[in-house]
């Protein structure tokens, strides 16, 4: 496994992720866009800071919602980079208030997205570094186990940890994560602050085959 560390983003020269903009949300199968260009999501748990990534991925405060109120995104929303190079905003796992019927919807469209979306190089998979591999977070990935999509874990609000902290949680997730799937790769990360974020953004333009 791959622990990938670099230095506070703080005044970080942003590349070619700068430009992305909301273009679509996606709520059937038949709402993607057509097969053929290169996609890479963002998932994790409803509370786990999906949007706040995103906007600070992109330097665009606002680029995706964000709210006090997990489960608020409920559709597959997709942010163009260049033409035929996304980001793909993820339904969050996990928030038990959502109506049943309506998960079970999310739940099968994001399962055939992952499963079978050809566009799809590379998923971006955010947990609270407070409290990572849940069950739920440890089900999804023996679930992704199978399906070799490369996947890249974030420890998002390490900010609210120190470093020393930040470490041991780091590799005690290292250590874990190999006896799931030794393929994944792993760093801490901090929206608020930016750390960690140049190197995100190369995991994420290397899937997209793009440069800064």
């Amino acid at each position: 496994m791959l622990i990938q560390e670099l230095h506070n983003d703080l005044g970080y020269n942003f590349g070619m992720l700068k430009q992305s903009k909301f273009i679509k949300s996606a709520a059937a199968w038949e709402d993607l866009p057509p097969e053929g260009g290169k996609e890479v999501a963002l998932w994790g748990r409803s509370n786990s800071g999906k949007s706040s990534t995103l906007n600070a991925l992109c330097n665009q405060h606002g680029l995706a919602r964000t709210s006090r109120t997990p489960g608020r995104t409920t559709l597959l929303n997709y942010f163009q980079v260049i033409p035929d190079r996304w980001l793909v905003d993820l339904p969050g796992y996990g928030y038990a208030k959502q109506a049943k019927h309506r998960q079970e919807d999310w739940d099968t469209l994001i399962s055939r997205y992952i499963s079978e979306r050809h566009s799809l190089m590379g998923l971006i998979l955010i947990m609270d570094i407070r409290h990572p591999l849940t069950p739920l977070d440890q089900q999804v990935l023996e679930w992704l186990g199978p399906l070799n999509v490369p996947t890249h874990i974030i420890l998002n609000k390490a900010d609210k940890l120190g470093y020393g902290a930040q470490q041991q949680i780091l590799h005690r997730v290292q250590n874990n994560l190999s006896k799931i799937n030794a393929g994944i790769t792993l760093q801490t990360f901090s929206a608020h602050n930016k750390q960690n974020l140049s190197n995100l953004e190369h995991v994420i333009e290397n899937w997209l085959e793009i440069k800064s």
